[in-house]
């Protein structure tokens, strides 16, 4: 399976250089700096922050604003004025910790092309993307589960899915692995397959736990609550190699074995939740679906 996985994508979005311009007085650049910079780990970090940013005196150099676009992304400490307004570069006001984070959960939903990017030379947004990129994958999932274990009630979807009876496992296990080199890129490590996967191998490793325990559950359980069940399974199971990998990044040393399971166990909780609600959106898009073929 590692075999079919090509970083090189991956690795191009990654390492590309963003354009990132801060702007302001001197003084709001240096908390702007600091702001972005936070969680800078060691050089390698501290170059590629500095490739990505330009500074601009602000407002007196509006000329050299206009200059510096194309742009990924602006950001200031003040409420952006009408020159800031006009351009087609998202802009954003940040000027605390909390503000950051909000900016990343934004950049996060909209910038989807150069998360990998932002997340690899901006430290202080990695928190805010990872998590985004984990809770995604989660739900994708979660969707793939679900509709592995539908095939009679979502008859559109049965085209999507490979013939294999493991199918779903071999996709699942794709994709968490796929998102472990994401996060890997996000956090400034080379991205390689082999090398990353090895360091992280009891985290990847025991999805298929996960996995096997929702094939059991759909069969003892009857039906719709057996499949959200399988379903929320997937998206603990992935949350949680997310999340340890984001730990792994964060602190250099994989979670416990038991704080894996506290993860695991924590987010199952609220998986079921947001499981249910897709489970309940296939179910209505499938009667739709049903009414206009009849109709």
């Amino acid at each position: 399976m590692i075999r079919e996985i090509s970083v090189g994508e991956i690795r191009r979005q990654a390492e590309r250089t963003p354009r990132v311009v801060i702007c302001g007085t001197e003084e709001e650049r240096k908390v702007l700096r600091t702001l972005l910079g936070a969680g800078i780990r060691d050089e390698a970090d501290a170059a590629r922050l500095e490739q990505a940013l330009v500074e601009i005196h602000y407002p007196l150099g509006k000329e050299e604003i206009l200059r510096s676009i194309p742009a990924q992304v602006i950001f200031t400490m003040v409420p952006p004025d009408d020159t800031l307004r006009r351009l087609k570069v998202p802009v954003y006001r940040i000027s605390s910790e909390e503000s950051l984070r909000r900016a990343g959960e934004q950049i996060a939903e909209n910038q989807e092309e150069w998360l990998l990017s932002l997340g690899r030379h901006l430290p202080g947004l990695r928190p805010q993307l990872a998590e985004h990129l984990t809770t995604t994958t989660s739900a994708a999932n979660a969707q793939i589960a679900l509709v592995s274990a539908l095939p009679g009630i979502v008859p559109a979807t049965q085209i999507l899915l490979p013939p294999a009876a493991a199918a779903d496992i071999v996709l699942l296990t794709k994709n968490q692995i796929l998102l472990v080199l994401k996060l890997t890129a996000i956090y400034g490590k080379p991205v390689n397959s082999v090398a990353r996967l090895w360091e992280l191998a009891p985290v990847v490793g025991g999805a298929f736990g996960w996995r096997a325990l929702a094939r059991e559950l759909v069969g003892a359980v009857p039906g719709g609550v057996g499949v959200v069940a399988k379903g929320a399974i997937a998206y603990a199971g992935t949350y949680t190699v997310g999340r340890a990998a984001q730990l792994y990044y964060e602190r250099g040393n994989l979670p416990s074995a038991e704080e894996r399971k506290r993860i695991y166990q924590e987010t199952l909780d609220w998986a079921k939740e947001v499981v249910s609600r897709m489970y309940a959106r296939l179910r209505a898009n499938h009667e739709e679906e049903r009414k206009t073929s009849e109709g």
